[in-house]
């Protein structure tokens, strides 16, 4: 109850992230991977000058989204190929979607 804090997009969408059938009605299996995500180490192009501030190091690489979501697709479509699974009947998710990956990961 209001504990998202300037987060209310957690709030959006409730029904759907409290079970994927809401989403893809006809789910049988969820499939929670996760990815080591390796950027630029930003100690190789930061300064040591404190004044310069530092960056972040999830904002030196490409966004994480596009990256793993790609790799999703891959393995989707390898997926669907190998257990002749129709259109429109996987979904996959990176942390932008209505599914909580996180927790759904651990039931």
């Amino acid at each position: 109850q209001g504990y998202a804090g300037a987060m209310e997009y957690l709030e959006r969408h409730a029904e759907l992230k409290e079970d994927p059938r809401h989403l893809l009605p006809e789910a049988q299996t969820l499939i929670a991977l996760g990815m080591h995500y390796q950027t630029v180490d930003p100690d190789l192009v930061q300064s040591d000058n404190p004044a310069l501030g530092r960056v972040s190091r999830y904002a030196w690489g490409d966004d994480y989204h596009e990256v793993i979501r790609a790799k999703l697709r891959e393995l989707s479509d390898g997926i669907q190929q190998e257990f002749r699974i129709g259109d429109g009947q996987q979904r996959p998710c990176v942390d932008t979607g209505p599914l909580l990956e996180r927790e759904l990961a651990h039931h």
